[in-house]
């Protein structure tokens, strides 16, 4: 008999683009080559090499971090947005509370 293998947890599933990358990956793994090639022989050409090798790093990593890097269970920038609202714009602990006479 033909079995078919099913996911036990379908909101888990990812559908593939290329390979074994979903279409977020795709497209955040190809601008993160753009803008690495870009500053490596582009904006950072007249530096040497080690400290080249680390700006191109530092400028690729956001772009990397957005595809591939899902935290608290949801797309980067969401989870960013989440913890700021919750930590910055509306905390639990008020800094300071208005009276009101």
């Amino acid at each position: 008999m033909i079995e078919v293998n099913m996911p036990q947890d379908i909101m888990k599933y990812k559908t593939k683009f290329v390979g074994n990358f979903s279409m977020r990956e795709t497209i955040c793994a190809g601008l993160g080559i753009c803008a690495g090639l870009l500053g490596w022989f582009g904006l950072f050409s007249d530096f040497s090499q080690y400290p080249r090798m680390i700006f191109t790093a530092i400028l690729v990593f956001p772009f990397l971090f957005a595809g591939f890097f899902k935290p608290l269970g949801m797309p980067a920038e969401k989870a960013i947005a989440t913890v700021f609202v919750d930590n910055f714009l509306a905390p639990v602990r008020r800094k300071y509370e208005v009276r009101h006479p």
